[in-house]
């Protein structure tokens, strides 16, 4: 019974593709899967997974779940939506535009975040690499760091950024 099943599930898969007017390459393309995946798959070498049948409902929002999974109805959910000769039957869910929105939010803050956090570690650094330098001009022998007096402004910073009512490194001792 699995075999069979395996088997029918592959040929509506290959009758799927038919009707997207797609080949195995660029519908295992579709799903973000592999090409040998795709053909085990119709051939009914192997049953597919669920992330498998997940995908191409994903893909494409308007195959019927009961036709791909059991043959019952019709291949897409409205018959009006059926693939016609150069049109795509491929339209995007609003879900999937509203997930892409998010995504594109979230990277533009952490994205403006790193520019922000590496802007403050490059003040820091200069600020550090003026210290050392008028340090080195007073050729004053330092034994421990705790001893190098800190910029009050550097201090400041440092607190605001990283968060610290003292920050160990910038302290008097």
């Amino acid at each position: 019974m699995e075999t069979k099943n395996k088997h029918e599930i592959g040929l509506r898969i290959n009758e799927l593709m038919f009707r997207l007017e797609k080949n195995q390459s660029s519908f295992a393309e579709s799903l973000g899967t592999s090409q040998t995946n795709v053909r085990n798959v119709i051939k009914g070498l192997v049953k597919p997974k669920y992330e498998f049948i997940e995908s191409i409902l994903l893909a494409f929002p308007k195959v019927s779940r009961d036709w791909l999974m059991e043959g019952k109805g019709e291949m897409f959910i409205n018959e009006e939506s059926r693939v016609v000769k150069g049109e795509s039957l491929i339209v995007p869910a609003d879900y999937i535009i509203e997930a892409i929105a998010r995504i594109e939010a979230s990277f533009k803050s952490t994205s403006e975040e790193k520019d922000r956090v590496i802007a403050d570690q490059r003040f820091i650094i200069d600020t550090l690499k003026r210290q050392v330098d008028a340090l080195s001009s007073v050729n004053r022998d330092f034994t421990d760091v705790s001893e190098v007096p800190p910029v009050p402004f550097v201090k400041k910073r440092m607190q605001v950024i990283f968060k610290v009512e003292n920050p160990i490194f910038l302290s008097n001792g």
